[in-house]
């Protein structure tokens, strides 16, 4: 690896790479996106990729930047963050990735652009577009997620997923309990299902799209906090909707456990198909941006990466933009922050 040179750009740096080499998340980040989901086929769902565990807090974090859960742990579920938050955090890792994200909000895919996210119902939000046909991750649908804890039958022969016996496979009212709290517990750390996923009777509930209504969502699942009776799978699929349940739009029983529909390009390995690309940009205050000598770009938006007659790139901004060079090269450029200027001269 050749570190050409570094500028600063206001609230983040830039650093010019040779390209050919891949900079992106951590690894730990990008290990858990490939490894660390299963695909379902079969009945009459169509393919799925789901995530053998709910987010854990260190993930969300890496995505966004900071940690709303008030159960604080890196290794926790992630909780308390609200549904508009949670998709934005779909929509961000989906793009950290090189992924086609699947949530459209004020006629963007990027986050970046949506505001502040509200705290409560939002006119704007009705509006939600879902492009399930997107290889960006998303929330289960309620069916996806309810077959799923049947461990991929119509009808479980468990009372819970994966067991008869709760304490085996869940966290909830009787267990949880740490220093005379019922809370979360890290996830994974109770036995799986038949299909290697955990903690979907007990841990936190989750957020899922309506069966024939993505733009409704609803909550599954058991949490820390119900009683034994309340996180049997065979009753999985409570409806939720804003002010609803428990009258909050955000608890800390609330959680996320990602999805993605399988396309022909993730089908063959079951993991993710980005990640691998000239350049991924993970969010923070620094970006790593692979250039080569004598090579022109141009870029999908010019409000994010700004590139002059001559193919070079003279200006970033807040967003997202697909550069493609002369040389056949795709990169995937992630910005957040003020806009920032520059000349053509720094490069």
């Amino acid at each position: 690896m050749k570190k050409l040179k570094m500028m600063k750009l206001g609230m983040f740096a830039l650093t010019m790479l040779l390209a050919g080499t891949a900079f992106a998340q951590s690894s730990k980040l990008k290990s858990a996106v490939k490894d660390d989901f299963v695909t379902i086929s079969g009945g009459r769902l169509d393919p799925y990729m789901i995530m053998k565990t709910e987010v854990p807090q260190w993930m969300y974090k890496e995505v966004m930047g900071d940690n709303p859960s008030k159960w604080k742990n890196n290794n926790n579920p992630a909780e308390n963050m609200g549904v508009y938050n949670a998709i934005a955090f779909c929509n961000k890792l989906s793009m950290m990735m090189g992924l086609t994200p699947v949530y459209t909000v004020k006629g963007t895919t990027n986050p970046s652009h949506w505001g502040t996210l509200p705290k409560k119902e939002d006119e704007d939000w009705k509006k939600i577009k879902v492009n399930k046909d997107a290889n960006g991750f998303r929330f289960p649908t309620s069916e996806e997620w309810v077959y799923a804890a049947r461990e991929g039958t119509k009808e479980s022969s468990y009372d819970y997923s994966g067991s008869n016996d709760p304490d085996k496979v869940a966290w909830y009212y009787s267990n949880s309990v740490i220093d005379r709290t019922r809370q979360p517990h890290n996830v994974g750390k109770k036995s799986p299902n038949a299909l290697g996923i955990y903690d979907m009777s007990g841990n936190v509930a989750e957020f899922v799209h309506g069966d024939t209504d993505y733009t409704k969502f609803m909550m599954n699942g058991g949490n820390y906090d119900l009683t034994e009776s309340n996180v049997k799978a065979k009753a999985a699929g409570s409806v939720w909707t804003f002010g609803g349940i428990g009258g909050s739009f955000d608890r800390d029983n609330y959680g996320i456990r990602l999805v993605r529909t399988v396309t022909e390009s993730n089908s063959s390995s079951g993991g993710s198909d980005g990640g691998e690309a000239d350049l991924l940009l993970y969010t923070g205050d620094s970006m790593r941006v692979s250039v080569s000598g004598g090579t022109k770009w141009k870029s999908s938006d010019k409000s994010v990466v700004t590139v002059n007659s001559q193919g070079k790139v003279v200006a970033v901004g807040a967003g997202t933009a697909i550069l493609k060079s002369n040389k056949g090269q795709t990169l995937t450029v992630m910005v957040e922050g003020d806009d920032d200027d520059w000349d053509d001269e720094d490069w």
